[in-house]
């Protein structure tokens, strides 16, 4: 169903017609954009999810101890540790594919002005930038990482400075060294405000996958009460049965993959920033306005023309 009044994208908005515009935005495109995620990101999506649902198994209940003393083997640690680089190698995969996902799509919906687009058009886009999106997710946490360790406020500067730097690779097709330059320029000046739509948009995201844990520490909660000694002594658990186990996998998979969806949420809010920024800047938007104001013109001309003949 088509959007009777397209939502600009390129656009100089205040704070709070940011925040305006990215709900709107995926009120009017979720749908779409959910289909477009779930399509191309599922496999990956379900992937990560089960390996986080049993390393938490593994460790989560673990961590409580048993009732019954257990023999921590080097083989059962391998398989922890197993486990867990396997879960950290998939999110790192599928964070970048869903933040390819999103800005593609959006880029896509500022060039057609539709929101009827179908998720085979997003992986036409998606599978020709994602492994720059990807190098560039792991670039970012290093550079991150960094200045975090070793200086703290360049750290903290740099990781809301290059939260632009995903939206301006899809759209402007660059490399992490050249997006990383462009960042820095197109942020000086309104690092606070760039700051701010972060902190509001990911603290809506935090709120929201808090909500999908609520599950997940129901079956902990009830396994834990039910299970526990009586009689004063210290808190020991038994193993977790199997449906507590396998209902662990399941609240856990539904809590990943509800976080990779409400992720729209600060990436759309960071990619109208890297918008509104753009147009204060070069006022790219207005240009490509004049430009299409003209070629209608003419467009209007050669109709009038063609209809005197």
């Amino acid at each position: 169903m088509s959007q009777s009044k397209p939502i600009t994208i390129r656009k100089t908005r205040d704070f709070g017609e940011k925040l305006n515009a990215t709900i709107e935005f995926i009120r009017a495109n979720f749908k779409a954009l959910f289909r477009s995620i779930i399509f191309i990101g599922g496999p990956l999506m379900l992937i990560t999810s089960v390996l986080m649902g049993f390393y938490q198994n593994n460790v989560m209940w673990l961590s409580r101890g048993t009732s019954v003393p257990f023999d921590i083997s080097e083989g059962f640690l391998t398989e922890v540790v197993a486990v867990s680089l396997l879960a950290m190698f998939f999110s790192i995969l599928t964070f970048a594919l869903v933040v390819t996902i999103i800005n593609e799509y959006v880029v896509i919906y500022m060039e057609e002005q539709r929101n009827d687009i179908e998720p085979v058009e997003v992986w036409q886009r998606v599978k020709k930038d994602y492994l720059m999106v990807l190098l560039s997710s792991i670039g970012y946490s290093l550079v991150v990482m960094v200045g975090t360790v070793f200086f703290i406020i360049p750290g903290f500067y740099l990781f809301v400075t290059l939260s632009l730097i995903y939206i301006v690779q899809v759209t402007e097709r660059i490399g992490f060294f050249s997006a990383f330059t462009r960042c820095i320029s197109i942020i000086n000046g309104k690092w606070w405000s760039t700051f701010g739509i972060n902190l509001v948009c990911w603290f809506i995201w935090g709120v929201l996958v808090y909500a999908l844990l609520i599950p997940y520490y129901i079956v902990t909660f009830a396994e834990m009460f039910h299970n526990i000694a009586d009689g004063g002594q210290p808190a020991i658990f038994n193993e977790p049965s199997p449906v507590t186990k396998v209902l662990t996998v399941v609240f856990s998979a539904v809590y990943m993959v509800g976080s990779y969806i409400v992720m729209m949420i600060p990436v759309i809010g960071v990619a109208f920033q890297y918008f509104n920024l753009v147009e204060r800047k070069e006022s790219t938007g207005l240009m490509q306005k004049i430009d299409s104001f003209g070629t209608k013109e003419a467009n209007t001309d050669s109709e009038e023309e063609h209809e005197e003949y």
